[in-house]
C-alpha cells in the first residue's frame, strides 16, 4: 500500500473517532467502534483493490477535495459535504452518548 494512503487514512480515522467519541463523552461505545472498523476496513479493502487493479483511479481518489481547474460547483459542494459529515458524526455521538 502506498504511503500516501496511510497519510490520508490515518488522520481521517483519528478525526472521525474524535468526532464520535468526544461528542459522546466516552470511549465505551461499541457501535461507534464497529462503525469505525467497518468503514475503514472496507476503505482499506477498496484501496488495496484499486492499488492492484487501477492505480490511476487510486491516485485521483487520493487528491484533495479542492483542486486547481475544478468546476466552481465542485468547490462548493465537496467541502459542504465534508462539513455535513462531521456534523452528522458529532450528532451521532451526542445522541448515543450524552443524550441517550
Amino acid at each position: 500500500m502506498r504511503p500516501t494512503v496511510s497519510i490520508v487514512l490515518g488522520p481521517q480515522f483519528i478525526v472521525y473517532a474524535g468526532l464520535l467519541f468526544v461528542s459522546a463523552g466516552t470511549l465505551d461505545w461499541p457501535a461507534a467502534w464497529a462503525l469505525l472498523f467497518l468503514f475503514f476496513g472496507l476503505n482499506l479493502l477498496i484501496t488495496r483493490t484499486l492499488a492492484r487493479d487501477d492505480p490511476a483511479s487510486l491516485d485521483e481518489w487520493m487528491r484533495p477535495l479542492i483542486q486547481k481547474g475544478q468546476p466552481l460547483w465542485d468547490k462548493i459542494i465537496m467541502p459542504s459535504l465534508a462539513v455535513l459529515l462531521a456534523f452528522w458524526m458529532s450528532l451521532m455521538g451526542f445522541d448515543a452518548g450524552r443524550f441517550h
